[in-house]
């Protein structure tokens, strides 16, 4: 599982520039989009038979750019469009939602795969939870296309006063 997760610390860098560049939402759109791809590989790759280079691997390094694309892109244009006062509060409410979504994503996808009996059938049902994954990750690109690029909020007299005022770190 590892290689899929490695991608988005190095995704999240590299998306900076991009983000900068065309903004948030197109760059959050295009890692749903690869998301959904890498899980799509899955669906039509994995069989009962064992085959992690050939089946598996291709689905997570392509499903974890677009994770490393998507996550973090989504989660800073989150914060970004919250003024200083409230980047505490904000980034908290995000993700916890964040955190409540995958909670209720995982649900859904165990009630989707059931209880399969045979190795067949457990393909069969992660077939269905993959497929129920690429749809949920179309929305997714849909809904990311609205992200638009952030103004910079203005910061408030009394907090641009508070950090002007405070003393230099040592």
């Amino acid at each position: 599982m590892a290689p899929g997760p490695l991608m988005v610390p190095i995704l999240a860098v590299a998306a900076g520039p991009l983000v900068k560049r065309i903004g948030a939402g197109p760059v959050a759109a295009l890692g749903n989009l690869l998301l959904g791809v890498g899980v799509l590989w899955w669906v039509y790759a994995v069989e009962a038979r064992a085959d992690y280079v050939g089946a598996f691997l291709p689905g997570l390094i392509i499903g974890g750019i677009g994770l490393g694309l998507a996550l973090p892109t989504l989660i800073a244009a989150g914060t970004t469009a919250l003024p200083p006062q409230r980047l505490a509060t904000g980034s908290g409410v995000l993700n916890m939602a964040r955190q409540i979504g995958a909670v209720l994503g995982v649900a859904m996808l165990v009630s989707v795969l059931g209880q399969p009996k045979t190795p067949a059938g457990a393909v069969d049902a992660f077939r269905r939870g993959w497929v129920a994954i690429v749809i949920v990750c179309g929305l997714a690109t849909i809904a990311a296309l609205t992200v638009r690029k952030q103004r910079p909020v203005p910061v408030p007299a009394s907090v641009a006063g508070i950090a002007e005022a405070a003393p230099a770190p040592h």
